[in-house]
């Protein structure tokens, strides 16, 4: 159940990235989702690290995106 819910995870945030246009970090997400079909997920962590850093690329973007909507 644990990887099912891994996989569904990963899948919903590479679909909500990709509405961003977030390429980087959809791929990554991507990456994350496939990493979530082993069953031991021996490499998740390194997809864990990847999505972290691409993320962490996109949070200024998503901040500036916040104040144009709020102003």
């Amino acid at each position: 159940r644990d990887q099912r819910e891994f996989q569904r995870a990963s899948q919903l945030l590479k679909n909500n990235l990709a509405l961003f246009s977030a390429h980087a970090a959809c791929e990554a997400a991507d990456l994350l989702e496939l990493a979530g079909r082993d069953p031991d997920l021996e490499h998740a962590g390194e997809a864990i690290a990847r999505l972290e850093e691409e993320l962490e690329r996109l949070r200024p973007a998503l901040a500036n995106l916040g104040r144009e909507v709020a102003s």
